[in-house]
């Protein structure tokens, strides 16, 4: 009985994170230097998985736009690719599993981003789910599977649906976020860089790959400090 018990642990051990969880939003990629060519969301989840029914959509947060649904992206008709991760990227980027657009594709501001399952019908990019404007959402989006908020300004803005939230950073509106580990680990920032991150404790753009995550994710420096020095 120990031995097969023993065996049965390895083996747990052997499979790769995305083939123990469900669905989930892995990377958010939204400011970089700049025109915002390069930005993406990637979804880490079982290989093959048909995505028929899911959404992505983009929720505003900041002032004069609180609450109108940015974004929608319909994933129906794909699948997750073999090695799990699925890119969601501008046109003309590496591993691109499925086209958002070709540059400002996601706003560089307070935003809430989920990963849905059977969207009503009736939400279209004209739908307004904090008519109020009290930062509390007031109708349904369908089932939310995932999500997260990138906050620019917290005294002023909002996230929605209860979404964790991450940022700012320092004074500015973060790069993106990434999950370390993938796909089950929690968010830590992104350099503003899609290549060459010098800061260690941020994770570099790595769209349709796995997250390039610090060695051992620790307290973040304010990577907000050294893009400033370019403005």
């Amino acid at each position: 009985m120990k031995y097969l018990l023993t065996l049965a642990i390895v083996a747990l051990l052997a499979v790769p994170a995305f083939a123990q969880q469900e669905l989930v939003i892995n990377e958010v990629f939204a400011s970089m230097a700049g025109t915002d060519y390069d930005e993406y969301i990637e979804l880490c989840g079982p290989p093959d998985m048909a995505l028929d029914g899911y959404t992505v959509i983009v929720i505003e947060g900041q002032g004069n736009g609180w609450g109108f649904v940015d974004r929608i992206w319909p994933l129906d008709g794909y699948v997750m690719p073999a090695d799990g991760f699925f890119a969601m990227t501008d046109d003309g980027m590496a591993n691109q599993d499925y086209s958002i657009g070709t540059s400002n594709s996601i706003e560089n501001g307070t935003e809430t981003v989920l990963l849905v399952y059977e969207l009503p019908a009736g939400i279209t990019t004209a739908t307004d789910v904090d008519t109020n404007d009290d930062g509390v959402e007031e109708i349904s989006v369908g089932t939310i599977i995932d999500m997260v908020c990138i906050m620019d300004d917290p005294t002023t803005d909002f996230c929605y649906y209860g979404a964790p939230s991450y940022g700012p950073d320092g004074t500015y509106f973060p790069g993106g976020v990434a999950r370390c580990e993938d796909c089950t680990g929690d968010f830590i920032f992104m350099c503003y860089n899609i290549t060459g991150c010098v800061d260690p404790f941020y994770a570099d753009a790595t769209p349709g790959l796995p997250n390039d995550c610090p060695v051992s994710p620790v307290e973040q420096s304010t990577w907000g400090t050294i893009k400033g020095l370019y403005k």
